[in-house]
């Protein structure tokens, strides 16, 4: 989700879009390097057209205190590390960067929602074997991670920081893993990322 001090003037997706283009490279955002936050703002910068000025952390943690202390205006976070500094009030939510809004901020739109359909950028976590492991064993793994995601339990620690559960089974991630692995090669390439 893209995140502001308060102390800044942005309410909305509109707003930053407006003042970048008023005057680019003026706004600032942080970021820790080819993080999913970072491919978060370098695609929301090609999607919308605009250009901001990156300011580069080493970690998440010096990042999350300048933003609090107001040092740096924004930035794309996890929206479970946002979670408690946007309901304390220390930081402004004004979008989330998902196709469909999190469960845990429903008042807080889409990027989709604000203007720009096709922009979705997820953080996300999943497993996968070597190439060439036996089918029994891919099955048997396959088969214990759908038990696990739908233990109530399990779901109830997931979705309580704002993860969301998407469909199970190797076929539905492998598909995603093809399309994320096209958009972000699309992303790096023509924001010119280099590795450190």
């Amino acid at each position: 989700m893209l995140v502001v001090h308060p102390a800044q003037p942005f309410k909305t997706v509109k707003d930053i879009v407006d003042y970048a283009k008023k005057t680019p490279g003026k706004l600032d955002y942080g970021y820790t390097h080819a993080s999913s936050g970072h491919m978060a703002m370098e695609l929301f910068k090609q999607t919308a057209g605009i250009f901001m000025t990156g300011i580069p952390y080493r970690g998440g943690g010096p990042l999350l205190n300048d933003l609090l202390a107001g040092t740096v205006p924004m930035a794309f976070l996890n929206q479970d590390a946002a979670l408690p500094h946007v309901k304390a009030g220390k930081l402004r939510a004004l979008t989330v960067s998902s196709k469909d809004r999190n469960a845990l901020y429903p008042d807080v739109p889409t990027v989709a929602e604000s203007g720009y359909k096709s922009f979705e950028a997820l953080s996300w976590s999943g497993l996968s074997v070597a190439k060439g492991t036996p089918q029994p064993i891919v099955d048997k793994l396959e088969a214990a991670v759908v038990q696990a995601m739908q233990s109530p339990s399990f779901k109830q620690r997931l979705t309580s920081v704002g993860f969301v559960i998407p469909p199970t089974g190797s076929k539905h991630y492998t598909e995603f893993v093809k399309t994320e692995l096209d958009q972000w090669t699309r992303v790096i390439k023509t924001a010119g990322i280099k590795p450190e």
